[in-house]
């Protein structure tokens, strides 16, 4: 996450657009996901560097979990 964030500041972007990384295949829990990127945007100070940060979560289960939880932490 921080690789990802830092070269995207050392490039200049302003915006990003993110995504649930590890809750695929690697079943992660979208929420300790979701809480380790807010962690390092907002404890670290990363979102200075950005005006948008969007997080492209597709989950087509039933429940929408990974999309619940994306949702709850940063809407």
């Amino acid at each position: 996450m921080r690789k990802i964030l830092t070269v995207a500041a050392l490039h200049g972007h302003r915006t990003l657009v993110l995504g649930a990384y590890g809750c695929g295949v690697f079943r992660n829990r979208a929420q300790d996901v979701a809480g380790y990127f807010a962690q390092v945007l907002f404890e670290e100070a990363y979102e200075k560097h950005f005006d948008h940060i969007v997080f492209a979560v597709l989950d087509h289960s039933a429940r929408q979990e990974n999309l619940r939880a994306f949702r709850e932490r940063f809407l």
